[in-house]
């Protein structure tokens, strides 16, 4: 349907003409008049391309990643039977918030010690207590169902951006990372914070569908559905930690631009005196502000409304008490020994260590990441900003560079205006960055990077399980890198793609191989981790040498599946006595810290 109207002419300039069955330009043809039809005729299909069609199949996947994640979260939940790492706070001020008293939450005062965090978390904990009892069960509960529970999101944002065999990677990395199970096996803030952040990108993914639609169809009404959920999810976040803040500077920036910028596309290919199909971009603008703004602090606030009551509604002492908490969080300079700074967070340099006993046989909670996985995830990270800036130049990309162009000095032709795009070689640099910023690529960076980069400003002590909410995102950017070797990279990304093999296969060597030399770690002896966590990443390194050829599909699909085995599968069997709380004799222990700096 014409976004122009019934009846309208639209005569093409230069154009490309593409076989049906190939995105591969075959043919430039000059001044070929189009009969009738939409704009953009030759960029865009007649309706909205459909999504894929949940079936049967997704049902099963999606059960089968998330009870698997919920096994590694659920199995012995209760031990240690006691109160690990920051669960001495946690768990005792959500103990509080049922007023239990002091007495029997085993507090020091009548007062919670966290209140330097919002209290939405603590609340969330104390569910758990309030119907299975002040215990170590009762306190981890919750954290074991949201870090469950985020698995089948995570699943659904890779299905979206990266297709059906995309969302199950993602859930079975999310479901296996390290540091989400340790977290979902703890009585910390974070995992609630890590669930609310990628339940709000799931919908910001939803909007982005929707404006796309829209978009195809050439008109469509206000919707806000999708904006007023993500602005109460990423409320939540930050009603758990402040940090969940950036999360949603990152969603909404995104929004903004896409409805904003579909808006202003609209506007342009209105003839004069049509009536708008669309609304305007003011409006798009005031109310996407309006629709994630008002829940995101209407969701705070009620995260503080028994706090309200308690104190009677003080408004002046609500800011007093946030006063309080940014100071706090300014000026901290109490030291830690597991603090450590932002980047070497990704290198996996200072774990944290939330429990231990030692003796004949050890007994770790480790909170760290995965190895095989999160370095290839840097790799990944690389990756998907590449694939981001060629987004434009793809078929999807291009049809989208076209509308959101700048706007075109109108000529008539018969007495119609000519709407027509530029072809994708003369796009304007305004139109490139527009089909950038459309890329699930690009959603899957400025996630990463939104929630990642601010911590490296601070000097306050950090810690490596801040980490938390931005896994899901490394998890997606490993999911899509391995989408795209097993269906085979582009010609023109070759060379990056041979240097990430390159850097891979180095680091397996690195890994397997320098001991000979005087340094790096003894495979002979003790952290024989190091071949666990260097082979899966030499077979993924090979993966990715192996190139774009249709001739080694074969065997690209089978490393990366010996890949994801190995990762997902032997290397966590291997390490999950240390982040589960398994007592194992001492030496094994010594086996699983793969650096010194682990213990």
């Amino acid at each position: 349907m014409s976004i122009l109207g019934p009846g309208a002419v639209v005569v093409s300039e230069p154009f490309v003409r593409r076989d049906p069955q190939s995105t591969e330009r075959v043919e430039i043809q000059e001044g070929l008049p189009a009969p009738a039809p939409p704009p953009y005729v030759e960029d865009l299909p007649s309706r909205p391309p459909e999504p894929l069609s949940w079936t049967g199949l997704d049902w099963l996947l999606v059960m089968a990643v998330t009870t698997f994640g919920a096994v590694l979260r659920f199995a012995r939940l209760a031990y240690p039977n006691a109160l690990v790492f920051d669960e001495v706070y946690y768990a005792k001020d959500a103990c509080l918030y049922l007023a239990k008293g002091m007495r029997f939450c085993g507090t020091p005062a009548a007062t919670e010690q966290s209140f330097v965090h919002p209290p939405l978390g603590k609340w969330i904990i104390a569910v758990g207590i309030r119907v299975f009892g002040f215990n170590s069960f009762g306190w981890r509960f919750m954290a074991a169902v949201f870090g469950t529970a985020m698995i089948p999101i995570a699943f659904l944002i890779g299905r979206k951006l990266f297709g059906r065999w995309g969302g199950v990677v993602t859930g079975l990395l999310v479901a296996t990372d390290f540091l989400l199970i340790v977290q979902s096996r703890a009585a910390m803030l974070d995992i609630f914070l890590a669930f609310f952040v990628v339940l709000g990108f799931l919908f910001v993914v939803l909007e982005r569908e929707r404006v796309a639609r829209m978009r195809y169809r050439g008109g469509g009404g206000l919707d806000l559905r999708w904006r007023l959920a993500a602005g109460a999810s990423f409320g939540a976040a930050a009603s758990v930690k402040w940090s969940g803040a950036y999360a949603f500077a990152a969603g909404g920036f995104l929004v903004v631009f896409w409805t904003v910028g579909t808006a202003l596309a609209m506007r342009r290919a209105e003839a004069p005196g049509q009536r708008p199909r669309a609304p305007g971009p003011l409006t798009e603008l005031n109310f996407t502000i309006i629709a994630m703004a008002f829940p995101f602090v209407a969701v705070y606030l009620l995260s503080y409304s028994v706090w309200f009551y308690d104190h009677h509604f003080s408004f002046s002492q609500f800011q007093g008490l946030q006063s309080s908490m940014l100071q706090y969080h300014l000026h901290l300079t109490q030291k830690h020994t597991y603090a450590s700074p932002a980047w070497k967070w990704p290198l996996l340099w200072r774990p944290v260590a939330y429990y231990f006993t030692g003796g004949a046989k050890a007994t770790h909670i480790l909170a760290v990441g995965n190895p095989a996985t999160w370095w290839p995830a840097l790799a990944a990270g690389v990756w998907m900003a590449v694939q981001a800036f060629r987004y434009p130049h793809t078929a999807e990309g291009r049809r989208i560079a076209g509308q959101g162009g700048p706007v075109r000095t109108l000529s008539l032709r018969g007495g119609f205006p000519d709407f027509s795009p530029a072809p994708p070689r003369r796009s304007s640099r305004w139109s490139y960055l527009y089909g950038v910023l459309w890329a699930p690529a690009t959603l899957v960076i400025l996630a990463w990077l939104v929630q990642y980069l601010p911590w490296a400003n601070f000097s306050r002590p950090q810690f490596f399980f801040y980490m938390a909410p931005i896994v899901p995102f490394m998890m997606l950017a490993l999911a899509a890198m391995l989408r795209d070797i097993v269906r085979g990279y582009l010609r023109e990304s070759a060379l990056m793609a041979s240097c990430l093999g390159a850097a891979l296969l180095a680091l397996a060597a690195l890994l397997l191989f320098v001991h000979p030399f005087g340094f790096g770690v003894d495979l002979a002896g003790q952290r024989r981790i190091v071949e666990v966590a260097g082979v899966p990443i030499l077979v993924l390194g090979l993966a990715l040498a192996l190139g774009y050829s249709e001739a080694t599909a074969i065997y690209r699909k089978a490393l990366v599946g010996v890949y994801l085995a190995l990762a997902c599968g032997v290397v966590l069997y291997y390490f999950y006595p240390v982040i589960a709380a398994w007592a194992i004799p001492f030496t094994q222990w010594q086996h699983r810290m793969l650096f010194p700096t682990w213990i």
